[in-house]
């Protein structure tokens, strides 16, 4: 099923990982189910169907803590988190974010330190909370750099370059935008690659037959829906491509029923004036949303824990 899913089969790559989760409830095979559901919600994720990936976080998570597998149940609050902000709930997206960071800072998993960082980070710049934004994909950066973690670096990098353009600081983001992307190209990274390529292309001012030259080298058959829909939505904003702007107005369509993120609702209005309402609010995960988090505290212990990573406390590129 994966090897299915990394080749872009995701039809069939659906129905394997679904036999493979069938197959571990019926040998009461605790753990595969943990793995197995938590790789559909994945996919799900991919394929831009955030309810169906919640259910299966919400499988995988019961399975784990029925197991007592706390690394799992850490990952997987995070991954909720990290849906709930694709749907457009940033605030209840940096409770479950921070709750998981609390459970893999205690088991001392660094790359899922780094990666619940960066999905706080996501969260506030969403919630308009740019200091706080800031600081916190700072530490994620400072946490890849110490690892020497490409993949989840280049990841950083993207959001922080996002974070300083926001903030009117143009020439830092686009020194951020292209390291993220020539490091995303170098490990293959591919919706990292796409999505510094396109914002640095925004940003240095590409248009016309250049803009659209540079999009048409980044397309690939099949895509994700997603990818697919960020090259259109660039090839008319920066190419004037007509036919471009209809496929991304059809999709888009079909993200935002399925995918209701602000970043979909905003594009689709922005490219055909169609206005969307507010999704309905996923429920809670479990009985009830973490509480609100308090982030000096918080940031504190990263801070402290960064030195104890190995091989150095490398400082944050930003």
């Amino acid at each position: 099923g994966l090897a299915m899913w990394h080749r872009g089969d995701y039809v069939e790559a659906t129905n394997a990982l679904r036999r493979a989760l069938r197959e571990s409830k019926s040998a009461g095979y605790t753990r595969g189910i943990v793995l197995t559901a938590n790789d559909l919600a994945g996919l799900w994720v991919e394929r831009s169907d955030h309810l169906r990936a919640f259910r299966y976080v919400q499988q995988a998570l019961n399975a784990a803590r029925t197991m007592g597998y706390r690394h799992a149940t850490a990952v997987l609050i995070g991954n909720a988190g990290e849906l709930y902000r694709l749907h457009g709930e940033p605030q209840r997206a940096l409770c479950y974010a921070s709750a998981g960071l609390g459970v893999t800072a205690q088991l001392h998993d660094w790359p899922d330190v780094t990666a619940k960082l960066i999905n706080m980070a996501m969260s506030l710049a969403d919630a308009k909370r740019p200091a706080e934004a800031m600081r916190s994909i700072r530490l994620a950066d400072a946490f890849a750099v110490a690892t020497g973690d490409p993949y989840l670096g280049c990841e950083a990098s993207l959001v922080m370059a996002r974070i300083c353009l926001a903030g009117g600081r143009n020439r830092r983001a686009a020194e951020l935008f292209e390291s993220s992307r020539r490091t995303a190209h170098e490990i293959g990274r591919r919706d990292v690659h796409v999505a510094s390529t396109i914002l640095g292309l925004e940003l240095g001012g590409s248009r016309g037959r250049d803009a659209l030259a540079a999009i048409a080298a980044l397309r690939r058959h099949p895509a994700p829906d997603e990818e697919s829909m960020i090259l259109d939505v660039a090839s008319w904003e920066l190419g004037s491509d007509e036919h471009a702007r209809l496929r991304a107005t059809r999709t888009l369509q079909r993200l935002v029923s399925r995918a209701p993120s602000a970043d979909n609702r905003r594009r689709l209005e922005s490219i055909s004036g169609i206005v969307t309402p507010e999704p309905t609010p996923l429920p809670p995960l479990e009985g009830s949303d973490p509480p609100a988090p308090k982030l000096a505290p918080i940031f504190r212990n990263a801070q402290r824990l960064l030195a104890q990573v190995e091989p150095s406390s490398a400082a944050s590129s930003g």
